[in-house]
């Protein structure tokens, strides 16, 4: 199909259904109708607000695909239930007003970042501060890892037998959901879960959830100044690379931290200029031009061999957040 002028201005359109879906969050629409239909009248007074503006708005997320209608009832569609009910296990609220931030900010101060470069740039990184990702992990991070983990767990199963496995390290745990499901489903296995202190701290929280008892342990520093210790069958670094000052230096303290026939695997996104996915780059947009590296797959291979790994293999995670996630398997 011939290209037209519609696919530039198609994206104005996204501000007014991300302020569409806000209002619908802040003011708890799906929750009102969780499990239920209710007619306008029932939903107007709930919002306290003009019917027939709250009919237009309501015919707008039924354009989304957030509500279903009905005979002039609305309810919400099977997605919103899943997804923007509160009480739901998959409940990702705090993940919509992050990446909505993270959009915000980005935008703020492009123009600065593309005019003056990053070192000259101040302003909200988001990404600096240990408390911002102990928030994170807390809210928006655990819903990431609540949605994924088994797509994630499903794909590693296909390369790794669990079973032969007794000890784990995960660096940059986060909310440690993923951690914490997989030592639940395999009885063998022992993590330790290696994140900054206020991470740490939040992920002790979730863990309350499980009854894993002396299998999981935390450690409280940074990877990028501290030790990491040894004596591990397997490490795991998902999406931590872009934030780290030396991936080099990183993956030499792990293969050092590895037993021998150790694995370690990476899970992050992988581009190159050459070949631009435009959802995957716009998603990394900001952090690159704050000066944080997304490597190419090749590349990060290389660094992998710098290091001492010798069987390195390559494949692709089903689609997470906006991105495809690469996961690297090296072996020592």
């Amino acid at each position: 199909m011939k290209e037209t002028i519609n696919k530039i201005f198609s994206l104005f359109l996204a501000g007014q259904k991300i302020k569409a879906m806000e209002f619908a969050l802040n003011s708890n629409l799906f929750d009102f109708l969780k499990d239920k239909s209710a007619n306008l009248g029932d939903i107007t007074q709930f919002l306290k607000s003009d019917a027939e503006n709250t009919k237009i708005f309501l015919n707008a997320l039924c354009s989304l695909g957030l509500l279903e209608r009905k005979n002039d009832f609305y309810k919400n569609s099977a997605f919103s239930e899943r997804y923007f009910v509160k009480s739901s296990k998959f409940y990702c609220g705090e993940l919509f007003y992050l990446r909505k931030r993270m959009g915000e900010s980005g935008a703020k101060y492009l123009k600065s970042l593309i005019l003056r470069g990053n070192s000259d740039v101040c302003g909200d990184d988001m990404h600096s501060s240990e408390s911002s990702w102990a928030s994170y992990s807390q809210g928006a991070l655990r819903q990431y890892q609540n949605i994924f983990y088994k797509k994630i767990i499903t794909s590693l199963e296909k390369e790794i037998n669990f079973k032969n496995i007794k000890s784990m390290l995960d660096i940059g745990a986060g909310a440690g959901i993923f951690d914490f499901e997989l030592v639940k489903k395999y009885k063998n296995l022992n993590a330790v879960l290696f994140d900054l202190k206020g991470v740490t701290s939040a992920a002790k929280q979730n863990a309350r959830e499980y009854d894993l008892k002396d299998r999981i342990k935390f450690i409280s520093k940074d990877a990028d100044k501290d030790d990491i210790g040894g004596g591990y069958d397997l490490i795991i670094c998902m999406n931590l690379f872009y934030f780290t000052r030396d991936v080099t230096r990183i993956c030499e303290k792990i293969y050092k931290a590895l037993n021998k026939n150790g694995i370690f695997i990476s899970m992050h996104s992988c581009f190159d200029d050459e070949k631009i996915d435009q959802d995957l780059y716009f998603n990394f947009l900001f952090l690159i031009l704050r000066g944080h590296t997304v490597f190419s797959s090749a590349k990060l291979c290389k660094i992998l061999k710098l290091c001492g790994f010798e069987s390195i293999g390559v494949k692709t995670c089903p689609e997470t957040l906006l991105q495809i996630q690469t996961i690297h398997i090296a072996r020592k």
